[in-house]
């Protein structure tokens, strides 16, 4: 019985951590495999949370040292936009890049330049407009691709 209280208590402890990382609009850790055109693929999804979405913000810290250079896209219909960390593991986000798509669904892509495993971090933030207080929005992240 104390056996499987013990567990109880660390899947429950595991499965909060899980949603705060969540709750924080994070990606943390994420790999990228190390053939050259390796491609991650995201859906962001902004909705109306007490007020619509005006804008996605997104960036993307690049975790791993060495010379390959971590860009990040996203678009929303005809717009898009790239932003780039090009230094490794020094902790620093790339600038930080907006589309005012409203609510709906945004494609983040992130790639690399060379032929060598990564790990990376992406902040994303749907939010209102200025006018309705620049706060968050309804805000959800899948995962489409993985190399």
């Amino acid at each position: 019985m104390k056996s499987n209280l013990i567990k109880l208590t660390v899947a429950s402890g595991l499965l909060l951590g899980y949603m705060g990382a969540v709750s924080a609009h994070d990606v943390l850790n994420q790999p990228i495999g190390a053939t050259v055109g390796a491609t991650d693929y995201f859906q962001v999804t902004c909705t109306t949370d007490g007020v619509a979405t005006e804008r996605l913000e997104v960036q993307v810290n690049d975790d791993t040292a060495g010379s390959s250079i971590l860009s990040l896209q996203v678009k929303k219909g005809l717009v898009a936009r790239n932003t780039t960390d090009p230094v490794g593991a020094n902790g620093v986000f790339s600038p930080l890049v907006t589309i005012n798509g409203g609510n709906g669904i945004y494609d983040v892509i992130v790639d690399k330049t060379t032929a060598a495993a990564r790990q990376y971090d992406i902040s994303f933030h749907c939010k209102s407009s200025a006018a309705n207080g620049n706060i968050h929005t309804g805000t959800a992240i899948s995962q489409k691709q993985n190399q």
